[in-house]
């Protein structure tokens, strides 16, 4: 998707597969539900239409119907496919070939997301310039956004805790105390 973007993405697409309920729900807010809401803001602001958090929601409840499935290992028998691949002949096994370990994967999905673009999204070959330059810029707005938070979060957490500054200041003594060790050795 990143080789082949489509043309109007909102955010830098990415993401992260986890077990954890507690991550996913962190994650989730912080990088689906708050941004929902402040584009929303920022649409009632500029006299537009707020739609963000709705489409958020729907895609919410399609995730939470489908999680059964994804969240699983599955496991098909396929005896009798394997079964008919034996029966074939050699000429036969060559022209219809069942064995998914010779398909180029990388090719699949790459011919798969263009067919997405111009089939289902109608966008033609012409806009994958405009789409990669908003892409680009995506990725520069998701990488300030990304350090932003973190600053945030780390200047709220040590201006309410006196244990994490503490601590903080240990790490750091201790790495400057590396540092003057590793100077001095060399």
């Amino acid at each position: 998707m990143r080789k082949h973007p489509f043309s109007e993405v909102v955010w830098y697409p990415g993401g992260d597969i986890t077990g954890n309920r507690l991550k996913h729900g962190a994650l989730s807010l912080l990088q689906h539900r708050l941004p929902a809401h402040l584009m929303d803001l920022v649409s009632r602001a500029t006299g537009n239409k707020p739609m963000m958090v709705r489409v958020q929601n729907k895609l919410e409840k399609a995730s939470a119907c489908l999680e059964y499935f994804t969240t699983r290992q599955w496991a098909f028998a396929d005896d009798n496919v394997q079964a008919l691949c034996g029966t074939l002949a050699a000429d036969d096994r060559a022209t219809f070939d069942f064995d998914v370990t010779n398909i180029d994967w990388d090719a699949y999905i790459e011919s798969y997301v263009l067919g997405i673009r111009r089939f289902l999204f109608k966008e033609s070959p012409e806009t994958l310039p405009k789409s990669r330059s908003l892409l680009r810029r995506l990725h520069i707005v998701h990488i300030v956004t990304q350090v932003a938070t973190v600053l945030f979060l780390w200047r709220f957490l040590f201006s309410r805790s006196d244990a994490l500054r503490n601590i903080w200041r240990r790490i750091v003594d201790y790495l400057t105390r590396a540092a003057r060790l590793l100077v001095a050795i060399a």
